[in-house]
Parts: structure tokens; C-alpha cells; sequence
């Protein structure tokens, strides 16, 4: 797999890059030494992965080795004599400060202070295979170059780097973690000669399924409701054709600011059937990708209007038709308020009960079945409640 965004731009980053190695052929390192708690590198959704389990109760020692010009604002990093081969998380990374915004601070290892605002290249020397949040926050990075060792990006490793423009991933890198480049507002520009299937910056990525599409049959309407999905730009929606067997688009909706997605359609008729599929969108440029349709039916239910008689030593209950109904749900109490238990299933329009003690009240409400296309069942509303005292 290879991915090109533009040819100009790889031979400017070439020539970037080989103007910064000059600099790392001739820089003088100092070691750095660092104590750092374990850390569980195992929890990734990569097959290919066997990041070592660090005890989080654990120190663990290590070095590295780093460089840095303030002129040119390039800095340089080497695995240390251990040959550590993996970034540490909170390398170059700052602190959150009261009010919520990112601290730019000058960071010191050794008495060489290195000025957080002033780094605009980063080279990472060979030997490094994995690097984890390291670079986030770094708001004036705009190129780096990293290994041909390097297999992992972490979760995280570029996060809000704003500044970052362009970026050669070697094609070692087999894994890409979580919202690593998300907040790279600049970068636009992205060569790859892997073969992983990567969601690289530039691509669109792919969104995740939704899981569970409620359907409801409730004022004069057909809603449904999803969770949101992970890179959901929109969401494209469905109808099934019953006579012509066949999908028809209805609308595309974007992804709501509310955190249940809902669509409502009102073109319904009492007793009809309604299918309805959905399924995630994400674009990014000319890239478009789709997951899968998760498709539900309802029956819409017209709401259903309960009467309550009382008779001698007993009562009668009726109620209106409900279209598409294939019977009903009668529920009892002896309260108004409370946990109503389900007593019988009807298949007429009403219900006589005789054989009670005078003076006992009982509190009831219907509901309409109906059966779907699946064999499944669907319950409509409730009825409001109605009060009967045995005669």
C-alpha cells in the first residue's frame, strides 16, 4: 500500500531532512538518565504487537541521549547506552495549568534548558521502535524525522501539534494509535510506503458500527436512535421498499451536538410497517469511507384510548381498535404509582372480569402488539391509566 500527497512536498521533506542529519552528524549528545513508573504497553488493538507489560507499581531506569540548536530550533534524540527502545510518555510533554490550557515550559534535563516554544525539527535517531505521547503539545513543530527502526506510534503522539506540516513515516510503522495526529490543524501532507492498512492524516477514517438502532412507534411518528459512532461525520438513512424489495436514501444526517443520534418520520399510516437502515459516514477531503448498515423495523401503533366499567363483582375494560395490532397487553395495580404487573394478552377489543370482592379498586392500562417481518414481537405505548372500584 503507498500513499503519496504530494511528490513536491516528499522531495522538500528529503531536503529538510538531510539539512537536519547534518546537524545530528555533528551534535554533541548529552545523557540523559530518567526514572519513569511502569506502564502497560500491551493495551493495543494491534495483533502484531508484544510491547512489554510494565508494572504501573514499578520504577523502571533509563537513558537517553538528546541534542538540541536553538537556532535552528532542531533537537536530536538517540537511544542512551541502555539502547532504550521506546519514547517515554512525558519526554517533552508539559502540564495542564489551572485554567485548563497547556503550559509552554522550558524543560531542563542536565542544567541544558530547552525552551518548549523553540523546537521546530525533531530527529529521532535509529533504534527507537515506539514512541507514546512524547511529541504532544508541541505547538512550533513543524517537521520530524523519525527512524526506519520504528514500528508504533502511540496513542496520543503528535497530539495539537499545530504547527506540524509535513511528515515521512517510514515503512516500518506498522500501527498508529488513537487521536495521534488529531489537532495537527497543518498537516495536510503525508507519505507512505508500508504496507499496513494505516488511517493516515489526509484519509478518511473508518467509523465505527453502530451497535444497536432503537425504533419507536410514538406520537405520529416513527423515531429512531443510536448512540454516536467514533468518526462519524454523518449518517446516510434507509427505507425499505416492501413492494419493490429494495433500499430507497432518504436523507444524509450529520452527527448531532446532542449525545443520542434520532431521525423522525412522520409520513406514517396506522398499522403500516417501516424498516429503516443507517450507517456511518466519514470524509475528509475526497476520501469517503462507509461502514455497515444496521438496519430495525417498526409498526406504527396509533395511541390507544382505555375505558374502565365497574360492574357487580367485577369490571369491563374496552378500548378502540388499533391498526396492525395482532393483540394487546392488559397490566394491573392497586395503586396509581408504582410497578403495574402484566395479567393478561387480549385479542379483542375489550376484557370482562367478574368474580371480585365489592369495593376493590384496581388501576389498569393496555398496550398494543404487533408482530414484525422477523417473527419478532413490537409492544406500542401504554394507555393511560384508568381507575375501576368493584361494584
Amino acid at each position: 500500500m503507498k500513499k503519496i500527497r504530494n511528490l513536491f512536498f516528499v522531495l522538500l521533506l528529503m531536503t529538510v531532512s538531510v539539512c537536519a542529519l547534518s546537524f545530528s552528524a555533528g551534535a554533541e549528545y548529552i545523557t540523559h538518565s530518567y526514572s519513569e513508573n511502569g506502564y502497560d504497553l500491551s493495551d493495543y488493538d494491534h495483533p502484531s504487537h508484544d510491547a512489554p507489560y510494565r508494572d504501573p507499581n514499578e520504577t523502571y531506569q533509563e537513558t537517553f541521549k538528546y541534542s538540541f540548536d536553538s537556532e535552528t530550533g532542531v533537537l536530536v534524540i538517540a537511544p542512551g547506552d541502555e539502547k532504550t527502545n521506546i519514547l517515554p510518555i512525558h519526554l517533552l510533554s508539559g502540564s495542564f495549568s489551572s485554567n485548563g490550557e497547556f503550559d509552554d515550559l522550558t524543560l531542563s534535563y542536565d542544567g541544558i534548558e530547552i525552551d518548549r516554544s523553540k523546537i521546530k525539527h525533531i530527529i529521532v535517531e535509529e533504534g527507537f521502535t515506539e514512541i507514546h505521547e512524547t511529541f504532544s503539545h508541541l505547538n512550533n513543530l513543524e517537521t520530524i524525522v523519525l527512524p526506519d527502526t520504528l514500528k508504533i506510534l502511540g496513542n496520543y503522539c503528535f497530539y495539537n501539534c499545530q504547527s506540524l506540516k509535513n511528515l515521512i513515516l517510514p515503512s516500518s510503522v506498522t500501527y498508529i494509535g488513537k487521536k495521534a495526529f488529531d489537532g495537527c490543524d497543518s498537516l495536510t501532507k503525508v507519505y507512505y510506503e508500508g504496507e499496513a492498512n494505516l488511517d493516515l492524516p489526509g484519509d478518511a477514517a473508518m467509523p465505527s458500527k453502530i451497535d444497536n438502532l432503537n425504533i419507536f412507534s410514538q406520537n405520529g411518528k416513527i423515531m429512531l436512535m443510536w448512540e454516536p459512532c467514533d468518526y462519524a461525520d454523518y449518517y446516510r438513512i434507509y427505507q425499505w421498499d416492501y413492494k419493490q424489495k429494495k433500499w430507497t436514501f432518504i436523507v444524509d444526517q450529520k452527527e448531532q451536538e446532542d449525545y443520542w443520534q434520532t431521525y423522525n418520520y412522520d409520513k406514517v399510516v396506522p398499522g403500516e410497517k417501516y424498516r429503516f437502515a443507517v450507517r456511518p459516514v466519514n470524509v475528509n477531503g475526497s476520501d469517503t469511507k462507509w461502514n455497515d448498515f444496521t438496519a430495525a423495523e417498526a409498526v406504527y401503533l396509533i395511541p390507544l384510548q382505555l375505558k374502565a366499567t365497574a360492574l357487580t363483582g367485577g369490571y369491563k375494560l374496552t378500548w378502540n381498535k388499533v391498526p396492525g395490532a395482532m393483540g394487546y397487553q392488559i397490566w394491573y395495580h392497586t395503586q396509581l404509582y408504582g410497578t403495574y404487573k402484566r395479567y393478561k394478552n387480549a385479542y379483542t377489543e375489550s376484557f370482562t372480569k367478574t368474580g371480585l370482592k365489592k369495593g376493590t379498586t384496581y388501576y389498569f392500562r393496555v398496550r398494543p402488539v404487533a408482530e414484525l417481518s422477523n417473527g419478532t414481537y413490537q409492544v406500542g405505548e401504554f394507555s393511560a391509566p384508568v381507575k375501576v372500584t368493584v361494584k
